[in-house]
């Protein structure tokens, strides 16, 4: 039987499980996929900022996945520019590696997207670690087109290394999503000067998870 997960926003009471879920990415090795997301968090003193950065917002929310109620995957969905640019960042992407192959990325992403566009996002943004090919594969896979990349000093693991900038057009089909390159190119007079990374969905619902 297919493996049952929940999915669904985080909110003030999950905010111990996503902490320890933080600490124990470090733990197993896998900070070296992540950028300032943690410095961010590291200035999150109080536990009520730190319950307001686990509740859903339209500018921010963290997508939470659940297997028996106990907390194994999320990705953090960051408003990106002015709401005038209609932007966001997907972020701050883990999944428990027992269940990785299971098909949670997919329903994860799956319920990302959705939530990004009932938020009225159009386009969403992504840096991924230039050695992080499993991500960097899933970007791709689903959409992103690739248009530059940035040098990091600074990863969670205290390592330095370059950064891939992908982005994706929700309006655009994923089939042709190569074909609206051209368009794509035009916003990349506006990425310069980025930071490292900005600042980084759906009812709860149980799906079965096919794919990936």
């Amino acid at each position: 039987m297919p493996q049952q997960f929940e999915l669904r926003p985080l909110t003030g009471n999950d905010t111990s499980a996503y902490f320890e879920r933080r600490d124990h990415i470090l733990k197993i090795g896998e900070g070296h996929f992540f950028s300032d997301s943690y410095e961010r968090e590291d200035k999150l003193i109080t536990e009520q900022k730190r319950r307001d950065w686990c509740t859903e917002k339209h500018d921010h929310c963290i997508l939470g996945a659940f297997a028996d109620r106990n907390l194994v995957g999320f990705v953090m969905i960051t408003q990106y520019g002015p709401p005038a640019d209609k932007t966001v960042e997907w972020e701050a992407a883990w999944v428990d590696p027992r269940y990785r192959g299971t098909g949670l990325t997919k329903a994860l992403y799956e319920e990302v997207e959705k939530w990004t566009v009932s938020e009225g996002y159009r386009f969403v943004k992504s840096f991924i670690r230039e050695d992080n090919k499993r991500w960097l594969d899933i970007r791709r896979r689903t959409g992103f087109v690739e248009i530059g990349t940035k040098y990091v000093s600074h990863w969670a693991d205290n390592t330095d290394g370059n950064m891939v900038i992908l982005i994706r057009d929700l309006s655009v089909p994923k089939p042709q999503q190569q074909k609206s390159l051209h368009f794509l190119e035009d916003t990349i007079s506006s990425l310069e000067g980025l930071p490292a990374v900005s600042h980084g969905i759906v009812r709860a619902r149980k799906v079965q998870a096919l794919g990936l």
